[in-house]
Order: C-alpha cells, then structure tokens, then sequence
C-alpha cells in the first residue's frame, strides 16, 4: 500500500489513502462543513488515479453524514503489474523473434 497523500485546497486539506484495492478520500474534520468538499473529494480521486495509471477505476461511493458528503471511497482493479521476474527485457524479445 502507498503511503497517505495529501491535496492542497484552500482552508482545507484532502488525505489520499491506499487501503489495498480501494482507495479512501477524507478532509481533516473541521473542513467538513465546506461547501465546496465534494469538489475537492473529487479532485483528489482524480489526481490519484492520474498518478497511477496502472489502476483502473472500478466505482466511487459517497460517505455522508447528515446529507453531506464527507469521504469518497473508491475501488480499483490493477490491470499492469511491475516486473518482478528479474529477467532483462532485451533478452525476452530476442526468443520471441
């Protein structure tokens, strides 16, 4: 799992945590009251999956706590995996011609 990241928005800071196949979105709790939080929940999804191209998005939730959405959860599916075998590149494409 990635360590926590964080989005900068005004008055208010968006963590970005990798839970291991699905991926949660949060303000520190005095920023719940913001208007504009789902936006910048959003934002921070969106910017995650940016940086992580090899995730595919599967669905997003809303968590909300008297009708207003506080957290997004979002589940993924990992379709490139890094290469672990320890076998050069170079050497794979010479037995495949």
């Amino acid at each position: 799992m990635d360590p926590s990241r964080d989005v900068l928005a005004p008055n208010m800071k968006v963590h970005q945590t990798d839970m291991g196949g699905w991926l949660r979105v949060f303000a520190d709790p005095e920023a719940r009251e913001a208007v504009e939080l789902p936006i910048y929940l959003s934002y921070g999804v969106t910017q995650w999956f940016r940086a992580r191209p090899q995730f595919r998005l599967r669905c997003v939730v809303p968590v909300t706590k008297r009708g207003d959405t506080i957290e997004l959860h979002a589940w993924y599916d990992q379709h490139l995996f890094p290469e672990l075998s320890g076998l050069r590149s170079d050497l794979v494409r010479r037995e495949q011609t």
